[in-house]
């Protein structure tokens, strides 16, 4: 006990790597909160609009408080470049209900001064504060600009409340009031906001979900989409956490089990075999006085010991990874927090696992050194066990047992890395992606935005290797949303129109925007620049909104009518192919496009087609911009391409983990075995040196040797076979154009395993061809 309590002062005194399972949560009170939504039977987590918020929140009385947040993307002003950020537009009560302090300044409140809400006031993350301001105190009450408007920095949130995301901290967060178009607050369509609340004191959440069901009925809430009934979902922020992270956490969870369970396997192994040299010692001094229980205790110790210098040396090398583990992941297109610090907790369950693992792996193989064969060791003989092969036998269970685990990392592995390259077949409804893209928010309102972004393309399309040029609300996968959403009305048996409507997604796009992207105009024709606000309305619409309303017929001259029945009837002129919009990997949808001419916007992107390299083009758009305007905001220019890839960012980060965990698993399962045809090798020689001496050649030595290698290699697939198949079938829900029972994936992991086998085997077999003959007989 003494040298424990010295350790956990030293422990106390020494940082390690903290995961984020191992972190303290940032909420007060965490089992308390919760999160509402509405749920359909196509979108469980389903959110609400502000109207919808304020009349749940006046009459809820299962929650204390109940709060309100809306994802979005913002941009602070820098010295050359404005800088993406992700916010959080909530309700003034969002930091009361969650029950987060300041660590500068203050947060805002439901109780706050009207005077004070009128400001336009922004809390700003800890994170944010380092990275960007260095940590200056004096940050506070300063006006900083973020997304075109100049906001007051009122506080920095604690250090350890990153927002409702463990891996995505938001960086600033707005007051709902100081936001964006006051048009969202007052319409029930724009359905943006998610729900959290704090239980009252001795309410169950099951509970708090038939109060809020009750709401959700009287304010007739549907899907947008399908037009379905919803039903309130309250879900404890545990139940969430673990449900949104629920099939890539077990899964990886699984990988690294799988490792610890090879690794583990391999120190029994080791163990085993040290067991087995140490036979006569363990006879001996049982002999001479020593009980059972203290030789076991002894090995035990000494596997604690080795256990111990591991953990340490493995704690430094996780410090090391630390430092350079952003360099080794694929790049994000946002600022994330992997969790990782430096504290006590994880020192302590490192040394928690490395001693249960060592009692795990070490018990058996010291019980079994503890009860050898007195008689025939202290005579110099060979054990029953030994000439049955018992012992090699535990040992070689031990190799099967990490082959099949290996055979089952490989297949699982290889499912995501096709399913990853089968995201990219995808057609995702244009053929360039070589685009450069560049956010822009101009000065003004509508109409003086819809000008500059008008002069500043003539200018660019006069630039040297500008092959094409667009603007545009909105580009397929842009963090902001592939498309805003509008109610659209079509006509009634053709007396009216309809009175519930179906929400669609739509995009505002000058006129080549279809020839910028090489996006086929499949029926009727694309804008032009006649399409303007003195011309009538028209749309352009893909085909599963074209299928949705008028199955096998020519939508071309067809009339509908949007945001409600009473307003102005819209044309559709032209039909262009189904595409993807958000993510690669969703289900067709409706969507349409509508003429800049005819709808102008305060902010836009700007889309380049060079035909090469992009390159060249930058310096000279942003020189372009500059001279229309000093004073406006520039983002760093990205491409299509590379926004594509950051959708995909998630899948690619568990690919390449499930990767490395599974390269790790495979090199020690060779390792494994490397060491048990090793041992038994050194163990046969004098019978190698016999049937050398008898006549055998040296190809029929390194062929037994061969197949016993072999022979754990296939025995291991089948195993492993059955596993994987079940672990592919869990893995469903993951994989996108890929079958569980991939026959790829599965032949892939037959050639590495059985590779791996005959290489593991193929030194200790060339070791067993060297035996000299005449050294074995002169030792008889």
């Amino acid at each position: 006990m003494r040298h424990i309590r010295h350790s956990l002062r030293v422990i106390r005194k020494n940082p390690g790597v903290s995961f984020l399972w191992l972190s303290p949560s940032p909420y007060e009170s965490p089992r308390d909160v919760v999160r509402v939504f509405a749920s359909s039977d196509r979108n469980s987590m389903g959110s609400f609009s502000w109207p919808d918020y304020e009349d749940i929140r006046d009459g809820a009385q299962t929650v204390s408080g109940l709060a309100a947040v809306q994802h979005r993307g913002a941009s602070l002003r820098g010295d050359e470049y404005s800088v993406e950020l992700l916010a959080d537009v909530v309700s003034r009560n969002f930091f009361d209900v969650l029950g987060v302090q300041a660590h500068l300044g203050t947060m805002f409140s439901e109780g706050d001064p009207l005077n004070i809400q009128a400001q336009p006031m922004v809390v700003i993350s800890h994170s944010l504060w380092q990275r960007h301001y260095g940590g200056d105190p004096d940050i506070i009450g300063k006006t900083i600009e973020v997304t075109g408007r100049n906001r007051i920095v009122a506080g920095i949130a604690n250090p350890s409340f990153y927002g409702l995301n463990r891996l995505i901290p938001i960086d600033v967060w707005f007051p709902v009031e100081t936001w964006g178009n006051p048009e969202e607050r007052v319409s029930r369509e724009f359905r943006d906001f998610y729900l959290i609340g704090r239980l009252q004191p001795g309410i169950e959440a099951s509970v708090a979900e038939q109060e809020f069901e009750t709401y959700v009925r009287q304010l007739e809430l549907k899907d947008l989409s399908t037009q379905a009934d919803q039903r309130a979902l309250v879900l404890t922020e545990v139940e969430h956490q673990n449900g949104q992270s629920s099939s890539i956490g077990i899964l990886l969870f699984a990988i690294v089990g799988a490792v610890l369970l090879i690794a583990c396997a391999n120190v029994s192994g080791l163990m085993l075999a040290r067991s087995i040299t140490r036979q006569r010692e363990m006879a001996v001094r049982l002999a001479t006085g020593a009980n059972r229980g203290h030789l076991i205790r002894q090995l035990v110790t000494e596997g604690m010991l080795l256990s111990l210098i591991a953990v340490g040396i493995s704690l430094l090398l996780a410090n090391w990874v630390l430092h350079i583990l952003p360099s080794l992941m694929p790049s994000a297109p946002f600022h994330i927090e992997l969790g990782f610090a430096l504290d006590e907790r994880t020192i302590l369950f490192a040394l928690f696992l490395g001693l249960f693992t060592t009692v795990l792996t070490g018990l058996l193989p010291a019980l079994n050194a503890s009860r050898p064969d007195l008689v025939t060791l202290l005579k110099g003989g060979v054990t029953s066990n030994d000439r049955r092969g018992k012992r090699i036998g535990s040992l070689n269970l031990l190799v099967i047992g990490q082959f099949a685990l290996s055979f089952v990392l490989i297949t699982s592995t290889g499912l995501l890395m096709r399913s990853f390259n089968q995201v990219y077949e995808v057609d995702p409804g244009f053929s360039r992606k070589d685009i450069l893209i560049a956010q822009i928010y101009p000065p003004g309102g509508r109409n003086e935005a819809g000008s500059f972004c008008i002069d500043l393309l003539e200018r660019v399309r006069t630039l040297p290797g500008v092959m094409n040029a667009t603007i545009s609300r909105h580009v397929p996968f842009f963090p902001s949303g592939g498309g805003a959403t509008r109610r659209v009305y079509v006509p009634d048996s053709g007396e009216g129109w309809s009175e519930s409507g179906k929400a669609v997604k739509f995009n505002i796009v000058e006129h080549e925007y279809f020839e910028t992207l090489d996006m086929p105009i499949l029926q009727g024709r694309a804008f032009t620049e006649t399409d303007n606000a003195n011309s009538e309305p028209v749309i352009v619409v893909n085909q599963t909104m074209a299928e949705l309303w008028w199955p096998g017929e020519n939508p071309i001259g067809k009339t509908v009518v949007l945001n409600s029945p009473g307003d102005e009837v819209v044309q559709i002129v032209g039909l262009v192919p189904d595409g993807k919009y958000n993510y690669l990997e969703e289900p067709p949808e409706p969507y349409f496009y509508m003429p800049i001419g005819q709808q102008p916007w305060w902010d836009f992107l700007l889309l380049v087609y060079t035909g090469g390299d992009l390159a060249p083009v930058v310096e000279p758009i942003r020189r372009e911009i500059r001279a229309m305007d000093s004073e406006i905001s520039i983002f760093p220019m990205t491409t299509l391409y590379q926004i594509m890839r950051d959708k995909t960012y998630e899948q690619e980060l568990i690919m390449w983990l499930a990767l490395f965990f599974t390269g790790l698993g495979v090199l020690l399962s060779a390792t494994g075995l490397f060491g048990v045809i090793n041992y038994t090798v050194t163990r046969r020689t004098h019978e190698f040196g016999i049937r050398v001496a008898l006549g055998a050649q040296k190809n029929d030595v390194l062929r037994l040797v061969l197949n016993l290698g072999g022979r754990l290699g296939l025995l291991g697939l089948a195993i492993g076979l059955p596993l994987a198949l079940v672990m592919g079938q869990l893995m469903r829900s993951m994989l996108f154009g890929v079958t569980p029972i991939d026959p790829v994936s599965l032949s892939i992991a037959l050639v590495v395993v059985v590779g791996i086998s005959m290489l593991a085997t193929v030194i200790p077999g060339l070791k067993a061809t060297d035996v000299d003959p005449l050294v074995v007989i002169r030792s008889e």
